[in-house]
């Protein structure tokens, strides 16, 4: 699959849009669990699965930037994340009570099947490498989260927030696997040729004017029309002073002799 680093925007399309719209869907019902939960154990399972859910949708964008949404493959891609999303944002209310089972076995279809995807539609080397990296910490993380689905209580939170902080300090370093660095100088943007985009050609710079110099010589005895005096008795002005300096652009400093 032939790969480009056309770094012009593209148009969002109607897909993408909806695909928000499901994630709008999962801020409303975080934030109606926080409501009904007022205290800092609530706000510290909000946080916990508010950072799942911008997990599932931060790698999902990243992905549909890498291979876009015109791609038919994409499309179906987004069509499956926004129905398995659909399940995990309706568990959110009871995700650490009877519903835990289904918040964690829908994020983690959502974060592991992307990502199995995305190594199978041809990246080019260097975000292939990265993202079997990633899968590999993503499968590294997932008996924590499934261990945290089957205890109950305070339990579950503390597992809950260690498979999330591992999450955040592998994205945070790069994914990193012993013997394995990434070379982010190598990696560029890339993209599955899409239709053409117009690319604006860069504007020619303007060359500032070089300045002229007359060659060395006598001083010119001819003024130009802007210092010409004119002939005319009424209009002729009073008597220049005894000695007058003037410069020419690019020439060197004349003395005027007096009348």
């Amino acid at each position: 699959m032939q790969l480009t680093s056309d770094p012009a925007r593209r148009e969002v399309t109607p897909l993408e849009l909806f695909f928000d719209l499901v994630y709008v869907f999962a801020i409303g019902q975080l934030s109606h669990r926080l409501l009904v939960h007022p205290t800092w154990i609530g706000a510290a399972q909000a946080l916990v699965l508010y950072l799942a859910v911008y997990a599932a949708w931060a790698y999902t964008t990243w992905a549909v930037t890498l291979v876009p949404a015109e791609n038919p493959r994409t499309r179906r891609m987004l069509l499956a994340v926004m129905l398995t999303g659909l399940f995990m944002n309706a568990a959110i209310p009871r995700a650490f009570g009877d519903a835990g089972w289904v918040f964690v076995a829908t994020f983690l279809l959502i974060h592991i099947g992307r990502t199995v995807w995305l190594l199978t539609v041809g990246l080019d080397p260097v975000n292939q490498e990265h993202f079997l990296r990633v899968l590999v910490w993503f499968v590294g993380a997932a008996p924590l989260w499934l261990i945290g689905a089957a205890v109950d209580g305070g339990a579950r939170l503390t597992w809950w927030a260690a498979a999330i902080l591992v999450e955040l300090a592998s994205t945070w370093a790069a994914h990193p696997l012993p013997g394995r660095r990434l070379d982010s100088r190598r990696s560029d943007s890339t993209s599955v040729p899409g239709p053409p985009r117009k690319q604006r050609s860069p504007s020619p710079r303007r060359s500032s004017p070089t300045p002229t110099t007359a060659p060395a010589g006598p001083c010119p005895t001819a003024r130009s029309p802007s210092t010409r005096l004119s002939t005319a008795p009424s209009q002729q002005r009073p008597p220049l002073p005894q000695r007058l300096t003037y410069v020419h652009a690019g020439r060197r400093p004349c003395e005027r002799p007096s009348r």
